[in-house]
């Protein structure tokens, strides 16, 4: 019977995964991956053509679940629109489980930025998010009882004997978010946003019988602020709710400042809480146009004990500066740390 622990697990993840009202796969590092969070932020770093690698795995005792995430993301018409400025992004994130279930999301977002006050150092964004959602279930991967041989065991290649007509499915899904910033000086800003995914909650199963995405609503909020010559703190918040699952992430970072000569060189450490099951401890590099981030989900909760490991993540991020002349008066490039 031990020998059949890892597929009755493996098996029961993919009907809840594949099933009705299934939860959307998030970063830790959730500012390293601003489309996945707010279609709003769609162009937020200003001036740049932004692009952005993630990696994720949420390790377990049997099969591990990955996720990648690409993003192109860039301002737009700063030349056109006096302060207000527009944004365009692309996002692909695949997700994938060892057992064979995959999912694939490729979006474009929009977003505009309007100018607000005199001084034209706070803004509004309304983002758009929409595209195409596919999840596939590779049956073929599984191992039954019917490719069991006395003396031998399973051998994978004989037909598991497993015949589903709905494992594939392909979707439109949509996004929208707003989010209001501002900068109140050269080292302060202050951010707040909300956003909701899967507006239509569009009808997703693999299993033959009516499912629907969930809605999945985002509260986030924090600041930058100078507490030295040299030091930043960065504290932030983050609330997602889909279904019957809420998760909440509330913590800081540290921002040491060792550039010299307008060559932006900045070492960052801090940590998130999220519920009270994981500390996430996070480091991470600036030098120049590149950025890389470490983190790790250090498990508090009893399920550590039992198929949870935590869970590692990298993210890269590569600034394209792009050649403008602008009339904005930004105190500084609208890039808040999230």
């Amino acid at each position: 019977m031990t020998k059949f622990l890892p597929l009755i697990f493996t098996i029961l993840i993919s009907l809840i995964t594949a099933g009705a009202r299934g939860q959307d796969p998030f970063f830790s590092q959730f500012y390293n991956a601003p489309l996945t969070l707010n279609p709003a932020l769609t162009g937020i770093s200003y001036g740049n053509i932004q692009v952005t690698a993630n990696y994720r795995n949420h390790l377990s005792t049997f099969d591990p679940f990955e996720t990648y995430a690409f993003s192109l993301n860039a301002s737009m018409l700063e030349n056109k629109l006096n302060n207000d400025f527009g944004g365009l992004g692309i996002l692909m994130v695949n997700d994938v489980s060892g057992i064979g279930l995959k999912n694939l999301k490729a979006m474009l977002s929009l977003a505009y930025h309007k100018s607000l006050g005199p001084s034209g150092n706070h803004f509004l964004a309304l983002g758009f998010q929409g595209g195409i959602d596919q999840t596939n279930l590779d049956f073929g991967n599984l191992s039954t009882q019917s490719q069991w041989v006395d003396g031998r065991g399973i051998d994978q290649n004989l037909d598991n004997g497993e015949r589903f007509a709905g494992d594939n499915t392909v979707l439109l899904d949509f996004q929208a978010g707003l989010m209001w910033y501002s900068f109140i000086g050269e080292r302060t800003t202050l951010f707040a946003g909300s956003s909701v995914y899967h507006i239509t909650e569009p009808e997703k199963s693999i299993t033959d019988e009516s499912s629907k995405l969930s809605r999945r609503y985002v509260v986030h909020g924090g600041g930058k602020f100078g507490v030295g010559p040299r030091v930043n703190i960065v504290p932030n918040l983050v609330f997602m709710q889909q279904s019957s699952s809420n998760v909440i992430n509330t913590g800081l970072l540290l921002e040491y400042d060792l550039s010299v000569k307008n060559q932006n060189q900045i070492i960052t450490a801090g940590a998130w809480l999220r519920n009270t099951s994981a500390v996430i401890i996070n480091t991470g590099l600036e030098i120049k146009n590149f950025q890389i981030g470490l983190s790790y989900d250090l498990i508090i909760s009893d399920i550590r004990t039992a198929t949870n490991r935590g869970g590692v993540e990298i993210g890269l991020t590569y600034n394209f500066r792009k050649s403008i002349s602008t009339a904005t008066r930004l105190l500084a490039n609208p890039n808040p740390r999230l």
